[in-house]
């Protein structure tokens, strides 16, 4: 069940995307995002990938990795 506080209307999302202090992090997996698209300006970290929950950068994970993981673009 969805707690209502924590649920944020589209108009609270305009609102915020406007801000660069603010980080929107989307937890939907790439498939929902290939279909919705994407929201501007924020951060893919997807709650159900193949290895969440699994990285750690205490494991010694390579950088290269967590971008891949993480669809980001890291240079």
């Amino acid at each position: 069940m969805v707690d209502a506080e924590r649920v944020v209307s589209y108009e609270d999302m305009l609102n915020v995307i406007m801000q660069p202090e603010k980080v929107i992090i989307d937890v939907r997996n790439p498939d929902e995002i290939i279909a919705t698209g994407k929201i501007p300006s924020s951060i893919n970290v997807p709650s159900g990938g193949r290895r969440s929950g699994q990285l750690s950068l205490e494991g010694g994970v390579a950088h290269e990795e967590c971008c891949d993981e993480f669809y980001r673009d890291c240079g």
